[in-house]
C-alpha cells in the first residue's frame, strides 16, 4: 500500500497534477531520461505570421486559406463552380500561383 504524500499541495516527484500547468498554457513533455531542471525541446515550429493567410484571403475574395500545423505545407479552400476544389503547396507564392491559375485560368505572373 502506498502512503499518502506529507505535502498536499505538491504531487509526489514524476506525477502530474492537472494544477501543475497553469490553464491556456502548453509545455512540451519530457522523456523520462531527462532531468526535471533541463528545458523541454518544442513541440513543432511556430505556425507563419496570421498576416500571410490574410493577404492571400484579401487578394482573392472569397478563397480560405491556412497553414497545415501537421502537414507543414499551405493550404486553400477554392470556391469553384460546380463544386470548390482544395489547393496545396509548400510556399505562399506557390499557392497564390495556383489559386491565380485555378480562378484566372491562365499561370499566375507576379510582375503583373
Amino acid at each position: 500500500m502506498q502512503q499518502p504524500h506529507r505535502n498536499a499541495a505538491r504531487p509526489p516527484e514524476g506525477t502530474a497534477a492537472p494544477s501543475a500547468v497553469p490553464w491556456g498554457e502548453v509545455r512540451a513533455a519530457r522523456p523520462v531520461s531527462v532531468p526535471p531542471g533541463a528545458p523541454a525541446a518544442p513541440l513543432h515550429r511556430p505556425p507563419p505570421r496570421p498576416s500571410t493567410s490574410t493577404h492571400i484571403e484579401a487578394r482573392f475574395p472569397g478563397v480560405r486559406c491556412w497553414w497545415g500545423l501537421h502537414t507543414r505545407r499551405w493550404w486553400a479552400y477554392v470556391p469553384t463552380w460546380p463544386a470548390g476544389c482544395l489547393l496545396e503547396a509548400a510556399t505562399p507564392d506557390a499557392l497564390i500561383a495556383q489559386i491565380a491559375e485555378r480562378l484566372e485560368g491562365r499561370p499566375w505572373n507576379p510582375n503583373r
